[in-house]
């Protein structure tokens, strides 16, 4: 006999389990596939690989989810089949809410350990509320099994539909791929070379500590002179590395993201020795912008692994960073994990550690594969983490728990993996025809200060000890032991030193380090981080310096009005 609303027992386990398996391809494919995507596209830059490698792990792991789910709900008996598919749809939705739209400012990743903070204001309760919510969700689709499949079929349909639009749109807008010579990188020429190395937030006396308490490691350093009162432009790499390139500050209200590309695409020194027939290699172009006219461009990640290697690494960093975003706010810190991620951590090195690890490989690698060629004079630039947070390296140069207490050990490890460089420059015969400079960008962040009082001299030093990135530089023919020179040199003065020294070019803006005229005024942009930044076309809260003389004299800072 059939029931009175004319379905039968069978039809009712039927539409349960196919409740279930809709769930199910919910829950499974928000965290395998939406999620990821949605992170992919809004974060390219991030990634070396192209999300359709991950797109079909995702969709391996989610079949497999969803049969298993159906295998389960198989044995189960009715009511607890129906219960248990209404669970799994609830699930399903909370998850997509958490993953999709309740993402606070998990927006844009730029390289952030933490991608959100851990607290929201309803605190404790959050969790026991979104727990609520899914049972509330769950108990209306068991109430109406029915209509409830029916909008699991449209629901899955139009998320499908919207994240494929996502990545095909993503794909129409992209850039097109630089053709890149990864040889070029190892290349070096026989007539004359040009050298910069970039040691990400080393701070200029925590370097010049380095060598005093290891003097074999500074006798490495022939020929250079190391300018201790060099101001940056920020405490920050994204406001750092435009004025770097181009010799030009940032001044608001320019628009921040037209700034940093033009600055970098159009204005970089690196166009500058192009034209002058250099080939150019830049490694680890920040945001992936490019100069418009280098030889070659490409990322470190994509020089030292094997693709096999970054998919297992990129996939499990996606993992960890869906599986942060579609939790409440107070789970998240159990995927976070201090910054060994949940994923990452157990299956390859979380990807801060893994960066500062890679700034030291590519120096060996370039050591061990270098080539001399009678071709054209070559420049290369490298950008890495080394010394970046966190910090990690111990004295051994092995890695231990990330603490401030290793700046000084990590910055040690980076100058060591330098000095093999330039060993193998020296073994080649090209040390002396090789104009070489090793700045930072900036030095450590005052906000890693956080027991500072406000407007404290302790607060005051360490945000002169941001603004003072290394600056250590080897002109061409130049030996001798290391020297410390006293002249005021500005981060913006890169472009036009290396040009008048290797007299290759000439730049527009700043001075040849140590032949600034005296009296000469140095800006500072002084901002607190936020993510939000990169959403935005002004930089609110910059808080401008002009330092009239010595960085670390408190006297010179004046703040602009």
């Amino acid at each position: 006999m059939r029931s009175r609303a004319g379905v039968g027992p069978g039809h009712a386990q039927r539409t349960s389990l196919e409740l279930g398996l809709l769930g199910a391809v919910l829950a499974f494919s928000v965290l395998l596939i939406h999620v990821p995507a949605a992170l992919w596209v809004g974060n390219r830059t991030e990634f070396t690989i192209g999300f359709a490698s991950f797109l079909g792990l995702g969709l391996a792991v989610t079949a497999v989810g969803v049969l298993a789910t159906g295998a389960v709900l198989w044995v189960l008996s009715e009511p607890i089949r129906r219960v248990a598919a209404s669970l799994m749809c609830g699930v399903g939705f909370l998850w997509w809410g958490y993953g999709m739209l309740f993402v606070g400012r998990m927006r844009v990743l730029n390289g952030v350990d933490q991608p959100l903070e851990f607290e929201t204001s309803l605190g404790r309760w959050e969790v026991a509320l979104a727990a609520a919510l899914c049972l509330v969700l769950a108990w209306g689709i068991h109430r109406q099994p029915g209509a409830a499949r029916q909008l699991m079929l449209v629901f899955n349909a139009g998320l499908a539909l919207v994240t494929g639009a996502t990545l095909c749109a993503a794909w129409v807008h992209s850039p097109p791929s630089r053709v890149t010579d990864d040889a070029e990188v190892f290349r070096f020429s026989a007539k004359q070379n040009v050298l910069l190395i970039l040691l990400d937030g080393l701070q200029s006396d925590v370097a010049d500590g380095v060598f005093h308490e290891n003097p074999a490691l500074a006798a490495e350093f022939e020929g250079f002179r190391l300018f201790p009162d060099t101001l940056g432009v920020a405490p920050t790499t994204f406001l750092s590395l435009p004025a770097l390139h181009s010799g030009e500050v940032y001044h608001p209200p320019q628009a921040f993201s037209q700034y940093l590309t033009q600055a970098i695409e159009q204005r970089s020194f690196v166009n500058r020795f192009a034209r002058a027939g250099y080939a150019t290699a830049l490694v680890n172009p920040v945001l992936a912008i490019c100069p418009a006219q280098s030889t070659t461009c490409i990322n470190g990640t994509q020089l030292l692994r094997t693709p096999l290697a970054r998919l297992k690494s990129e996939a499990a960093r996606l993992l960890d960073l869906a599986l942060f975003r579609i939790m409440p706010v107070r789970l998240k810190r159990r995927i976070y994990r201090d910054g060994n991620w949940l994923i990452s951590g157990r299956v390859d090195r979380p990807e801060g550690v893994a960066m500062v690890l890679e700034g030291n490989q590519l120096f060996a690698e370039v050591a061990r594969r270098l080539k001399v060629i009678a071709g054209a004079p070559t420049l290369k630039f490298f950008h890495t983490r080394s010394t970046h947070t966190p910090y990690v390296l111990t004295a051994g140069c092995t890695v231990t728990e990330p603490s401030l207490a290793h700046f000084g050990s990590q910055s040690r490890c980076a100058l060591r993996a330098v000095a093999t460089l330039l060993e193998q420059l020296k073994r080649t015969g090209i040390y002396d025809i090789t104009l070489i400079l090793v700045v930072a960008d900036h030095g450590v962040n005052p906000g890693m200060f956080k027991s500072d009082p406000p407007g404290s001299h302790q607060q005051w030093v360490h945000r002169a000890g941001a603004a003072n990135p290394l600056f250590l530089l080897k002109p061409l023919h130049s030996r001798g032991q290391l020297r410390r020179e006293s002249e005021p040199v500005y981060l913006p003065d890169v472009g036009a030193t290396l040009c008048a020294l290797s007299g290759a070019c000439t730049a527009p803006t700043g001075f040849p380090a140590g032949s600034a005229p005296p009296g000469r005024v140095r800006r500072f942009n002084l901002h607190p981080w936020q993510h939000r930044f990169w959403t935005l076309q002004e930089l609110p809260g910059i808080i401008p310096y002009d330092v009239l003389g010595p960085v670390h004299d408190e006297g010179s800072w004046h703040q602009a009005k």
